[in-house]
């Protein structure tokens, strides 16, 4: 009885917390709100509401693919886009979700050793990539291999 208590009146806090909190924030970045800062924060709302519900990253996934002109720039000759941002952003919350349940395991499938044995490759492939093994080519950029391992 005494714990029901407890969340009632914890609860009954959180909603002017919140309140609060986005009106403290209102005032303080309201005079020097940048477009980086007013995104920073939209992304970390979004990475909260995926804490809560990961299954709604995989329904967002095509229309943010399809809908959102948005990309970051590599410093390349290539962007990452939105829908390649946000799975990376739902691996992570995978990972953390795996991490903060105290069960990291992979579902038992025939595919699982190949595919561990890919990336092993991959990795050993990235490793190999950054030593000068012909000291009349040049090596690839580090930006640039690690944009190929991040294909694999």
């Amino acid at each position: 009885m005494h714990n029901k208590s407890l969340r009632i009146e914890s609860s009954k806090m959180t909603q002017p917390a919140v309140i609060l909190a986005v009106l403290a924030l209102a005032a303080l970045l309201g005079r020097a709100a940048t477009p980086r800062l007013a995104l920073s924060i939209a992304a970390g709302m979004v990475l909260l509401g995926l804490l809560a519900r990961p299954h709604w990253g995989l329904v967002a996934l095509i229309p943010t693919a399809l809908c959102l002109p948005f990309a970051v720039g590599t410093g390349t000759q290539t962007s990452l886009n939105a829908a390649v941002l946000l799975v990376a952003a739902l691996l992570g919350v995978w990972l953390l979700d795996m991490l903060r349940r105290g069960e990291v395991r992979l579902v038992p499938s025939s595919v699982n050793l190949p595919a561990l044995a890919f990336v092993v490759v991959a990795l050993l492939a990235f490793a190999a990539g950054q030593l000068p093994w012909n000291p009349f080519a040049s090596t690839a950029s580090l930006a640039a291999q690690a944009g190929g391992l991040a294909t694999f």
